[in-house]
């Protein structure tokens, strides 16, 4: 999805929400001598109205979930200087572990700012095992242990962002 796109669906997402809570109020307030638009008192079915009002605001959820999941995803947020960051990044996993799988689908949005990462499998290491136990994936970046379980996206990115490319290439962005 580009920019644009991600706009539109965002503006587009916005606008169905507010007009399903509008069409949602007016509803209520359709039957009511004292409505400011007797709009709705021209139709007497207000169970359509009311599903009506629930799958516009509905539509307006899912388009909103759906662009902020994809400008989660790399495909929308960019750091303002490119290049690597960091000098390693090490993931302690664990064999069939969900949330690993969920950092490593992570780390994979933004492979581009970050050097190859290690991955090291804590069950083939009875001293790593005992340390981590089962608080894992642990992400060590740069030497220190930065999350426990979940990457925190938001955090992740302002590491992006505050760090400098190690490479020293970059492309400013204006």
């Amino acid at each position: 999805m580009s920019k644009l796109d991600g706009k539109i669906s965002g503006y587009l997402g916005s606008v169905c929400l507010f007009v399903g809570v509008f069409v949602f109020l007016l509803t209520l307030l359709g039957d009511s001598s004292e409505s400011p638009l007797p709009l709705l008192s021209l139709y007497k079915n207000r169970s359509l109205w009311f599903l009506l009002a629930v799958l516009v605001f509905g539509l307006g959820c899912y388009l909103l979930k759906t662009n902020s999941e994809t400008s989660g995803q790399g495909g929308g947020w960019r750091p303002r200087v490119s290049g690597q960051r960091f000098e390693s990044v090490v993931v302690y996993a664990k064999e069939d572990c969900g949330l690993c799988y969920d950092v490593f689908n992570l780390l994979d949005r933004y492979e581009e700012y970050l050097p190859e990462i290690d991955v090291v499998e804590i069950d083939t290491y009875p001293a790593l095992e005992e340390e981590f136990g089962d608080c894992v994936p642990v992400v060590e970046i740069d030497g220190k242990v930065r999350f426990r379980g979940r990457i925190n996206e938001s955090l992740f990115r302002r590491m992006i962002e505050g760090s400098l490319p190690s490479d020293g290439e970059s492309d400013d962005e204006p």
